[in-house]
């Protein structure tokens, strides 16, 4: 079943759909500023809906409640415009975006990130692999007497 993008009323997410007129208005300053033989063309490539899986939806439901068993507070919450969990949901795969290490600044010149949360992370995305593989040890028979990546 294909992912249904959702829609946000996020301030965040209503102004990335609204970038499109805001890079043109950009451009045809810079245009105005520093003329060429010819404008400025801007072409979309790809338009990567915002979405959300429900929280009983896999891959999410498998990190949320491995999030929960590692003692986080994790909460689903609206992905987008742009990264690689959008780009799979407008192909029709479940997919999540986001979870990682607390950061602030993001993207910017002074991001950062707890780099001594990575080992919680890890244990969070081994757990949700194990849960969806139906195992609990890496390298070992699955019920179904299929063996499990070992990760």
């Amino acid at each position: 079943m294909r992912p249904q993008p959702r829609r946000s009323h996020h301030p965040r997410l209503r102004r990335a759909r609204c970038g499109g007129p805001l890079v043109r208005k950009a451009v045809a300053e810079l245009d105005a500023d520093l003329p060429a033989p010819q404008p400025t063309q801007v072409t979309p490539v790809a338009i990567w809906p915002p979405f959300r899986l429900a929280e009983d939806e896999q891959p999410a439901a498998a990190l949320l409640g491995a999030a929960a068993e590692a003692g986080l507070t994790v909460r689903a919450k609206t992905a987008g415009p742009s990264n690689i969990g959008n780009l799979l949901a407008g192909e029709g795969i479940p997919a999540t975006a986001g979870f990682g290490v607390p950061y602030r600044g993001l993207h910017g010149i002074d991001e950062r990130a707890r780099l001594a949360e990575l080992p919680t992370v890890y244990a969070v995305y081994q757990r949700a692999v194990l849960d969806l593989l139906g195992t609990d040890v890496p390298g070992r028979p699955t019920s179904c007497g299929k063996w499990s990546a070992q990760l």
